[in-house]
């Protein structure tokens, strides 16, 4: 039996509706004269046996209902027409023996009018009525219903009204939340450069005051860029009236660090984050170690000879020279200052730091900068190190400084200490 010959025979008793693609092929037919008859017919070519399924009505779960439907299988065109007529035979009439129903014929009557109501003005038809009728006004009843419960009822009850969700907060979305408002305060409250500076001064002025006696002697940057040398100055006064020098500055956007220098001494680093700057204390000790007065506990003392001498020494074992200086970025507020530093020692150096003072074509200071290098320097070696400060645009040495072309500028180089591999040093800290 061919397909062919299968549809034709199928389209004797169903109409096709529709093809179904996809894993199980098949056809839906709709029987031509029973309108909830459906059948499902198997077009897998591979199948051995033909089927076929019936249906009351049509579904888009095809593989449920080939699988949970009874099938009819045949084999050849004779076998399809028994079970096509079958099913007609036990499910529905067959269209020749449906018959139209006969006109029904309507009996002879003889017209008998309607008595007219009498017309009058205040004639109400729901309450008048002839004298030959007997109609009764309607009242309506007020009685409730026999059948009337509050289950009929189309009103809501609490048992019918829908359950309140409880809103619950996932922990990960408030954590999230919590840390993004943290960095939010965080970027808000992150100290600038004057507050770094500040607690520097605070932090000196407080250790001093439960010291009188301490005094500062050092070079030592004031607000008017002025050099004090050698003075012997009240502590507190010297502070409150100096500019601690940055060396370095990174800000990460929601904390910051800075590097500070005061008198070209050891550095202070201060910690900012949360409009708070926490200062960490030198490997050195305490701020009072480097802020007193040197005591004479049996240091030498040499003379102006003997310190000229060890700093002209100093000068020789490094040489510092300036390639270079430039504003990275003019919206930074930082000059960068670029240095050749040469090793002319016989002694691999481990660091060293000083100062570096700048004078104009007429032989006048214009502003010192502090050096510090922190890396080994072998015998012979020349390293380029880059150094930043701060530029302040109403200071007058900055702005000379930045204006000033390299040709006019001249440089003067003073060492405070050198620390060699081998444990020695040269130092004019100590004997200040």
């Amino acid at each position: 039996m061919t397909k062919f010959e299968r549809i034709q025979r199928i389209r004797t008793y169903f109409k096709e509706v529709g093809r179904i693609e996809g894993a199980v092929p098949c056809i839906l037919w709709k029987h031509l004269w029973e309108p909830n008859i459906y059948l499902y017919s198997r077009e897998d070519e591979s199948l051995s046996v033909n089927e076929v399924i019936v249906v009351k009505s049509p579904t888009s779960k095809v593989d449920k209902v080939l699988k949970y439907s009874i099938k009819h299988y045949f084999q050849t065109e004779d076998e399809l027409d028994a079970i096509l007529r079958t099913l007609s035979d036990k499910n529905m009439t067959k269209p020749q023996d449906i018959h139209p129903p006969e006109p029904r014929k309507e009996e002879e009557t003889s017209f008998v009018p309607k008595p007219k109501l009498p017309e009058s003005k205040n004639f109400n038809p729901l309450t008048s009525s002839p004298a030959n009728f007997n109609f009764e006004s309607y009242q309506p009843s007020t009685s409730t219903p026999t059948s009337f419960s509050p289950q009929n009822s189309f009103s809501p009850t609490p048992s019918m009204a829908p359950p309140k969700k409880e809103v619950k907060l996932d922990g990960k979305v408030v954590g999230l939340v919590a840390f993004i408002l943290l960095l939010v305060a965080a970027f808000i409250t992150n100290p600038e450069l004057g507050a770094h500076r500040k607690a520097v001064q605070d932090k000196l002025v407080n250790e001093l005051v439960q010291a009188p006696s301490a005094e500062l002697v050092s070079l030592t940057e004031t607000k008017e860029t002025a050099q004090v040398e050698n003075s012997q100055l009240s502590g507190v006064d010297l502070i409150k009236n100096s500019v601690p020098t940055m060396v370095h500055r990174k800000n990460f956007l929601f904390f910051s660090l800075t590097e500070l220098q005061l008198g070209g001494q050891q550095k202070i680093i201060g910690a900012g984050v949360f409009s708070n700057v926490w200062l960490l204390e030198p490997e050195s000790g305490s701020y009072q170690a480097y802020l007193q007065e040197p005591s004479d506990n049996g240091a030498s003392q040499m003379n102006s000879e003997e310190r000229l001498a060890l700093e002209s020494e100093m000068k020789r074992a490094i040489i510092v020279a300036v390639m270079e200086k430039f504003m990275e970025n003019p919206d930074d507020e930082q000059l960068t200052y670029k240095f050749v530093l040469h090793n002319r020692s016989n002694r691999n150096i481990k660091s060293f730091h000083g100062l570096v003072r700048f004078f104009d074509d007429a032989n006048n200071e214009i502003k010192a900068v502090p050096l510090e290098y922190d890396r080994p320097l072998g015998i012979g070696e020349r390293a380029i190190f880059h150094v930043t400060s701060d530029y302040d645009s109403n200071s007058e040495a900055d702005t000379q400084l930045k204006n000033i072309t390299l040709d006019k500028l001249t440089m003067d180089w003073e060492p405070s200490e050198i620390l060699f591999n081998d444990g020695t040093n040269l130092s004019l800290v100590s004997l200040e």
